[in-house]
């Protein structure tokens, strides 16, 4: 709990500028997945933070004052992401669940992953934070892969970029996304068959405020 606190404590410093401009910063959520004939293998992930994010933070770590990141700065940046998010999955929600299943949306198991790598750098004026995830699951038709990454603490506001959306598509497979806010689901059913109806983010998120 003592750790927990002061993890929060230097988080919220380091978002201090912002939050007393009530601003949050936003992040636009790139996510791509390797999938296989058998396996849903790996996720990676990548956020991506405005120059005006660098430049409410650039007062906190910019020690040379040179009006920008550089390599040993920018590795104090990444430690305070990795400080923050680690103890709490990197802030990322993963379901995985078999197509009209008779429970609610809260009753589905979160799915265990393993993160192996992260790397923070700066790329056209912007900042990014990358990881990757190894998953894992066994791939099955008629089922949902869900992806969530959101900030409890309201730290920063999490954006799926639709366009930054990727995966691999097995042959015999056919897969549609959705990204809605935070959210991105992928509806994993059969190549010849005709979607009806892709799955609503707005009826899960009815779900999980019942």
């Amino acid at each position: 709990m003592k750790i927990l606190l002061l993890l929060t404590l230097f988080f919220s410093n380091l978002f201090s500028c912002a939050l007393c401009a009530q601003y949050t910063p936003s992040a636009h959520v790139d996510i791509k997945v390797d999938i296989n004939d058998t396996t849903i293998q790996k996720a990676q992930i990548s956020w991506r933070f405005s120059s005006e994010f660098i430049e409410t933070i650039l007062p906190k770590y910019d020690k040379n004052g040179n009006l920008t990141f550089d390599l040993v700065e920018l590795t104090e940046v990444e430690k305070a992401f990795v400080d923050y998010v680690q103890p709490i999955d990197f802030l990322t929600e993963i379901k995985y669940y078999k197509k009209d299943t008779n429970t609610t949306f809260e009753e589905i198991p979160k799915m265990k992953f393993q993160p192996t790598s992260y790397k923070t750098y700066l790329k056209s004026g912007e900042l990014y934070f990358d990881y990757n995830l190894t998953l894992g699951y066994p791939l099955h038709k008629e089922y949902i892969l869900y992806f969530s990454i959101f900030d409890d603490e309201n730290y920063m506001n999490f954006i799926i970029n639709p366009l930054g959306i990727s995966f691999d598509t097995p042959k015999g497979y056919k897969i549609i996304e959705n990204a809605n806010m935070y959210m991105l689901f992928f509806d994993i059913v059969d190549a010849n068959r005709v979607i009806d109806e892709v799955v609503e983010p707005k009826k899960i998120v009815q779900m999980q405020e019942q």
